[in-house]
């Protein structure tokens, strides 16, 4: 069973969401997608200072099982793409909670927090 942290929200799309301090987030993608997607092979992501709203697609992870569009769980600004992670894809399947996170997020519409699902809710969804 994937491992669902109790520490992050989440979305119905397979991100993890680590709600910081200062209306800004680190997102990723869940152990559970990093399984279903089996060994990852590339990530596009975006630059740093990329705006986009809320389901808007903001990048694309291609695996040994086909490709996933990442589709933004909130809307905001990207303040810095993970430096290790494009050039070594595979932190996403050895620790996608850590090493592996993708961007940092400045909000720009903080309300759309209450709308992430908690870990429970989450882990239902992936049973």
């Amino acid at each position: 069973m994937a491992n669902v942290p109790l520490d992050f929200k989440y979305s119905p799309n397979h991100e993890w969401i680590f709600i910081g301090d200062d209306e800004t987030v680190l997102i990723g993608i869940t152990d559970y997608a990093q399984e279903s997607l089996g060994d990852i092979l590339f990530l596009e992501l975006p630059l740093d200072d990329t705006e986009f709203k809320k389901g808007e697609t903001w990048g694309v992870i291609e695996s040994v099982n086909g490709m996933l569009n990442l589709s933004a769980p909130l809307s905001g600004i990207v303040l810095e793409v993970n430096p290790d992670i494009e050039s070594n894809p595979e932190l996403l399947n050895e620790d996608p909670y850590q090493t592996g996170w993708l961007i940092h997020l400045q909000l720009t519409n903080p309300q759309e927090l209450d709308k992430l699902m908690a870990p429970q809710e989450y882990e239902k969804l992936v049973k």
